[in-house]
């Protein structure tokens, strides 16, 4: 059956239960660039109107002394100083308005293009009535021809939006013509006219030249970065997420017709590291990369390949998994069946088993970083992601892996042991036990272990403080020995917990429970499918 209910929410690796590849793509990549050029329209409508809010500010003042020194009558000079007055409002209105980001690009533009034409008017309002010998012939760059070139390389638009704009700009001395007019100001000759208008429509037609020149510098930029978002066997097609060590990407192979998901690590430049360090990133992210091909179990995510591309950016990539991380599922449906509780940590375990007999410790279980997929016709398949933390424990695998082990504290406030919480002692599989613990106490009852609002209170209380019981916490009977099994994963001293995660398998796989089977799986999506419909 389709499985609605799935979400994208992952940590490190993103999935979709949505758009197809066809819908991915389906849009070009210049408009994705121009997008994303006009996401900068709140940045550049507000240094527009810093612009103007200086230049009609000082023209305000200029207004009431300019005027009388040119020789016109004082209503010239009043509404001049109303005109760039109100201009210099208009312009703190316009700062405003691009402080809000919460407002759609698209609408920034607009706004910003209607500036340009009120902006132009007034221009033209000025250079009507400050104009000495009005039927003199005009000689000279008109300061609204410079405006209406420039606009388009100061505001994203398209060429048409630009065409629309220069021309509604090149109206105001028209405009502003007829205005005079009516305040007594001598008539010109047509000659003079179009001696005196046609430069702005001309220079309409330049902006239009201007923004379709960059409309194709886009054009050209955006089918570079689409040769640049190939990265060996694989075409990027969208971020899905960032973490500390890079991003995550949805690709697809070129010869193949399979997705996956694409993890990368950028250069130090861009991460502002030192060489030192970027070095040791990179030899961590291949380390963690060769540690991930080693494994075989079905729960843990598969690596599909990995190198270095011509950027010097390490990447791998893996099986793009369709489902919902535990920490998503628990927040949006409330602590889980028993059955099924015992059904996740029975693989979480299986996979950590192999890890462990490999020498590798993950570092970082907890709830974002463990699956429940649809494979095939599947549900609830899962999945544990991100080795990226992985420490190898047997020097066996030093020569093949790389240097072992990282310093610090490595993990997740609230899923780490309290062996490591003041370094003392390394982590082994023991620690990653106590975090299936967690995870179980997690899934449970809905909450953490030790719920602080302070990461450092969460890691001191593991370290000291003894849990309360599963079922007191969730306020609901809870199979004994299931909690039992939690409980015995939350001990503090190492050697109290289960000998190992075959161990701890073994255990589950004996609890005398039902099972977690597909129909209960897809009678538990059902479930929440329909309640979900008759909300909505």
């Amino acid at each position: 059956m389709p499985e609605p209910g799935f979400t994208a929410r992952s940590t490190v690796f993103l999935s979709e239960n949505g758009p197809s590849h066809d819908d991915a793509t389906s849009a070009p990549a210049s408009r994705e660039l121009v997008q994303a050029i006009t996401t900068s329209a709140h940045n550049r409508l507000r240094v527009l109107a810093t612009i103007g809010f200086g230049t009609f500010g000082i023209g305000t003042i200029l207004s009431l002394a300019l005027p009388p020194l040119l020789g016109k009558p004082l209503r010239i000079s009043l509404i001049f100083a109303v005109l760039c007055g109100s201009l210099t409002l208009l312009s703190l209105v316009m700062r405003w308005v691009a402080r809000d980001t919460r407002r759609a690009p698209k609408r920034i533009v607009s706004y910003a293009l209607s500036y340009v034409v009120v902006a132009a008017w007034a221009m033209a309002a000025a250079e009507i009535l400050l104009r000495v010998d009005i039927d003199r012939r005009y000689d000279g760059v008109s300061g609204i021809c410079i405006w209406i070139v420039l606009f388009p390389l100061l505001v994203p638009c398209r060429p048409l939006h630009a065409l629309y704009t220069g021309l509604a700009a090149a109206l105001g001395l028209p405009l502003a013509y007829a205005c005079g007019r009516l305040l007594d100001m001598p008539a010109v000759s047509i000659n003079q006219m179009i001696d005196w208008f046609a430069p702005p429509v001309f220079c309409a037609g330049l902006a239009f030249a201007a923004a379709w020149s960059v409309h194709r510098l886009t054009e050209a930029l955006a089918k570079a970065r689409e040769e640049v978002r190939a990265m060996g066997s694989y075409e990027l097609e969208e971020r899905l997420g960032a973490g500390g060590m890079g991003e995550v990407w949805r690709g697809r192979h070129r010869m193949l017709p399979r997705a996956a998901a694409i993890k990368f690590i950028r250069s130090a430049d861009g991460l502002e590291l030192s060489p030192e360090h970027s070095r040791e990133l990179a030899r961590r992210f291949e380390r963690e990369a060769r540690a991930i091909a080693l494994l075989e179990s079905p729960h843990t995510v598969r690596l599909y390949d990995f190198g270095i591309d011509d950027e010097a950016r390490f990447y791998y990539a893996m099986e793009l998994l369709n489902g919902t991380d535990l920490e998503s599922l628990v927040f949006k449906h409330g602590p889980q069946p028993p059955e099924r509780v015992r059904h996740i940590l029975y693989a979480v375990c299986r996979s950590l088993s192999e890890a462990h007999d490999k020498g590798m410790v993950h570092r970082d279980i907890k709830p974002g970083n463990v699956m429940l997929c649809q494979i095939a016709d599947q549900l609830d398949q899962v999945k544990v992601l991100d080795f990226g933390l992985v420490s190898l424990t047997q020097e066996r695998l030093v020569g093949e892996l790389g240097s072992a082990g990282n310093s610090g504290i490595a993990g997740t406030p609230g899923y780490i042991a309290p062996e490591l919480v003041f370094g003392g002692a390394p982590a082994d599989a023991r620690s990653d036990l106590y975090a299936v613990g967690a995870l179980g106490y997690w899934l449970l009852t809905g909450t953490s272990v030790f719920p602080t609002p302070d990461g450092g209170e969460d890691m001191v209380a593991h370290s000291i403080d003894r849990p309360p019981h599963p079922g007191q916490r969730a306020q609901r009977s809870l199979p004994d020995e299931l909690c039992a099994l939690v409980m015995q994963c939350l001990e503090k001293r190492p050697e109290a917990r289960p000998e190992s995660a075959a161990a701890l398998r073994h255990s589950l796989e004996t609890l005398a429970m039902p099972e977690w089977t597909q129909d209960a799986a897809t009678a538990w999506w059902q479930q929440i499918n329909d309640g979900a419909s008759h909300q909505s």
